[in-house]
C-alpha cells in the first residue's frame, strides 16, 4: 500500500517555516505497521494543488495533505479539493482548532484522502484521532513487523562495514532484507526490520553480540543516552551533577528533557570563563595557567570538584573548543575533554577530537552537540 504526504505551503518552500509533520506522521504510521512511501512539498497555487491531487489520487492508495485549509486568502486547499472531488468530499471535525479537515473515500478501488491543517498541534491531533483509526478500520496494515536498532559509538560507518565486520551486511540479510545504516551524532545506528517473532529477535541479538561490533554497541533499542542515564539512576537511587564549559548547558538541557530528571540531577554549573572555574569549581589558577582550561587535568578537576560541591554520586564535565579557531588555541577546533567523577573514587578524563583534518569543519552548533552527546555516552558507560 502506497501512503503519501503532500505538504502545501509557500512558507515551507521559502524556508520561513520548518516542517514538523514528516517525522511525526512516519512514526505514527509505523507504530501501526503502516509506512510512509513518499513526501512532496508544493506551493499555495490553486492549479498546482489541483493537478497534484489528481495525479496522486491515481498513484497512491492513501493521500494525506497538510496546510492551506485555514480562513485566509492563501488557504486554497478546500477550493482545490472541491474542484477535484466535487461530489464525494466530506468535512472532518477538527477538535484541536478552528479549521475543518476533509476526507475523500473510494471503496472500489480502495482509496483514501485526508486533508488536515498545517498547524503542528492540529495536524498531529487529527493524525492520531482520525487518520490512524480510519486506516486500522479498513484493515489495510500488513503483518506485524518489528525494528531492532543496534546503537554504536566510536566507529565510523565505513570502518564498521569495510574493515571491522566486512560480512556484516550479508550476514544480517539472513535475518531480514530490510536493513538501514544511519550515521548519527552519537555514532552509527543499524536498524533491522524483522517479523515480530520473539525467537527470531533473540537469534538476531545473539548473532550481533557475538561479532566484533559488540564492543562498540552502547544500546540495543531506540532509547537515547539521556533516557538510559535517568532510568539507570532512578533504578539505583543515584544522583548526578554537571560542570560544563564548551557545551554551555547543553548536557544539562538534554538530561532535563527526560521526565523525572529532577529526582536524579541535583544541579549544574556552566563555568564558561576561567574566573567561574576558579570561583565556583575551585580550579587552581596555577592549573588553568600551566595546563590550560582545555585539558585533561582541568576536565578531571571540574568533575571531581563538581561532585564534591553538589555531594552527588556521579559528576560529568566538558571543556573544549567549538570554534572558530584562534592562534592562541592549544588544540584544534573540535577537541573536547570530558571528565568523570564517582563518589569515593579518583576522577578520570577522556580526550576526543572531531577535527576534520584538511576538510571543512563541523559547525559550532554541531560540535557542541557532539561534545554533549559524547559526555552522556561516557557517563552511561561508566554507570554500567
Amino acid at each position: 500500500m502506497k501512503i503519501g504526504l503532500i505538504i502545501i505551503g509557500n512558507e515551507i518552500l521559502k524556508g520561513q517555516t520548518r516542517d514538523l509533520h514528516v517525522e511525526f506522521l512516519a512514526k505514527s504510521l509505523k507504530v501501526n505497521y503502516f509506512f510512509l512511501s513518499e513526501v512532496i512539498v508544493i506551493p499555495d497555487i490553486l492549479d498546482v494543488i489541483c493537478s497534484t491531487l489528481t495525479k496522486k489520487w491515481q498513484e497512491w492508495d492513501v493521500i494525506i495533505t497538510s496546510g492551506g485549509v485555514g480562513p485566509t486568502k492563501d488557504d486554497l486547499t478546500p477550493e482545490a479539493l472541491k474542484r477535484v472531488f466535487p461530489t464525494t468530499l466530506t468535512e472532518i471535525q477538527n477538535n484541536f482548532g478552528a479549521a475543518a479537515g476533509f476526507m475523500n473515500f473510494s471503496q472500489n478501488p480502495l482509496k483514501l484522502l485526508m486533508a488536515f491543517p498545517g498547524v503542528p498541534r492540529e495536524f498531529q491531533g487529527m493524525v492520531i484521532n482520525d487518520l490512524i483509526p480510519k486506516l486500522v478500520s479498513l484493515k489495510l496494515n500488513p503483518p506485524a513487523k518489528k525494528e531492532i536498532t543496534i546503537r554504536t559509538s566510536g566507529i565510523k560507518e565505513e570502518t564498521l562495514f569495510f574493515e571491522l565486520c566486512p560480512t556484516l551486511w550479508s550476514d544480517l540479510e539472513k535475518f531480514s532484507k530490510t536493513i538501514s545504516s544511519l550515521p548519527r551524532l552519537t555514532g552509527v545506528d543499524i536498524v533491522i526490520e524483522i517479523d515480530d517473532k520473539k525467537e527470531l529477535e533473540q537469534d538476531l541479538i545473539k548473532f550481533i553480540t557475538s561479532t566484533k561490533l559488540n564492543e562498540y554497541i552502547w544500546h540495543i533499542g531506540n532509547d537515547s543516552p539521556e533516557e538510559l542515564i535517568i532510568q539507570t539512576c532512578l533504578k539505583n537511587g543515584w544522583s548526578l551533577a554537571i560542570a560544563e564549559s564548551c557545551t554551555g548547558g547543553l548536557v544539562s538541557h538534554l538530561l532535563t528533557n527526560v521526565p523525572k530528571a529532577s529526582n536524579v540531577l541535583k544541579g549544574s554549573i556552566v563555568s564558561y570563563t576561567n574566573l567561574i572555574k576558579e570561583q565556583l569549581l575551585k580550579i587552581p589558577t596555577e592549573v588553568l595557567t600551566t595546563k590550560n582550561a582545555v585539558s585533561l587535568d582541568v576536565a578531571k578537576l571540574m568533575a571531581e570538584n563538581c561532585l564534591r560541591e553538589f555531594q552527588t554520586d556521579f559528576a560529568i564535565s566538558t571543556t573544549g573548543l567549538a570554534g572558530p579557531a584562534h592562534e592562541s588555541d592549544p588544540h584544534p577546533v573540535g577537541t573536547v575533554f570530558i571528565g568523570f567523577a564517582k563518589k569515593n573514587s579518583e576522577g578520570k578524563a577522556f580526550h576526543f577530537s572531531f577535527h576534520n583534518k584538511g576538510k571543512s569543519q563541523p559547525s559550532r552548533e554541531t560540535l557542541k552537540q557532539r561534545f554533549a552527546l559524547n559526555a552522556l555516552l561516557i557517563l552511561l558507560r561508566e554507570l554500567k
